[in-house]
């Protein structure tokens, strides 16, 4: 049910350290320790600047699919999607408040590809 993290150093960690880290559906992706924080002026307030790939510098195609991917797939393999969609698609499909057995088996649904019931699958 957990994933699991690898550590690769060259004897410590640092911020050349890269974390291999695969979750509990097996996707596996590499983070660097690296803190990147982005100030406003002006005010106390601040927030991570999320990960990116391509080059300000040197943009090319290749770098922008790969980025767009990976955001997508941080989406969907995020542990609150599933039970999100299950919610909306339920209130859209006529059920005002769904119980939680009832969005359970909805966001199964989801993150599995599939659903059975009574011996049949959809």
């Amino acid at each position: 049910k957990n994933g699991s993290v690898t550590v690769h150093t060259s004897g410590t960690v640092d911020i050349d350290a890269v974390f291999q880290v695969t979750d509990h559906t097996g996707k596996t992706c590499y983070r660097k320790n690296l803190l990147s924080t982005v100030f406003i002026r002006t005010t106390a307030l601040s927030f991570l600047n999320p990960i990116h790939t391509i080059s300000v510098a040197e943009p090319n195609v290749r770098d922008v699919l790969a980025e767009t991917e990976e955001a997508i797939n941080q989406l969907f393999h995020n542990t609150n999607t599933a039970p999100f969609i299950a919610i909306r698609m339920a209130q859209r499909f006529g059920v005002s408040n769904p119980s939680p057995r009832y969005v359970n088996e909805i966001a199964t649904a989801f993150r599995m590809g599939s659903y059975s019931f009574a011996g049949e699958s959809y």
